[in-house]
């Protein structure tokens, strides 16, 4: 039973660090958002996808843990969080106790992950607001009323355009 213990052990810990790592890039990502620096923050999706894809391996893998000890586990992987895997390990309360920390650890930063995820998001439409608006004003201005310096509307000018010259 040691054996399970360490191997999820280890995993729950690679699996924390992933975690650690995407609020790092999602922070990171925040930054980028706030300088409108576009390229960084395309840089910043390549990594969260990265790090997603990692965290399902480390899912896929605990699901393999699991399996190696049917009679231990007699439960649904889909619907199984990780607390009842814990408890469903025969071994000592401290070992159950390290694992059980990881987990709150692995919850928190999931927490964290989301309220970034939420301040990147409004940030995002805040943004997106204030340059719909000023297109609306730009597009807005130009669909009015065209006129000549002798006073008359001029009929040649077209409407909802950015630029109008005659040359």
């Amino acid at each position: 039973m040691e054996k399970i213990t360490c191997n999820m052990l280890k995993t729950l810990q690679q699996k924390f660090i992933l975690y650690c790592d995407l609020v790092s890039v999602m922070t990171k990502e925040r930054d980028y958002i706030m300088n409108m620096d576009i390229k960084s923050m395309w840089s910043a999706c390549s990594e969260k996808k990265k790090i997603a894809i990692d965290i399902e391996k480390i899912k896929k893998t605990i699901a393999d843990i699991v399996k190696q000890y049917p009679l231990l586990f007699d439960m649904d992987m889909s619907e199984a969080d990780l607390f009842e895997i814990i408890r469903a390990i025969p071994v000592r309360d401290n070992a159950k106790s390290e694992l059980s920390d990881i987990v709150v650890e692995i919850n928190l930063k999931k927490d964290e992950l989301q309220m970034l995820s939420f301040e990147n998001e409004k940030y995002v439409r805040e943004y997106l607001e204030v340059i719909n608006d000023v297109m609306s004003t730009i597009v807005g201005a130009s669909s009015d009323r065209h006129y000549t310096y002798a006073g008359m509307s001029d009929s040649l000018a077209r409407r909802n355009c950015l630029i109008n010259a005659e040359v």
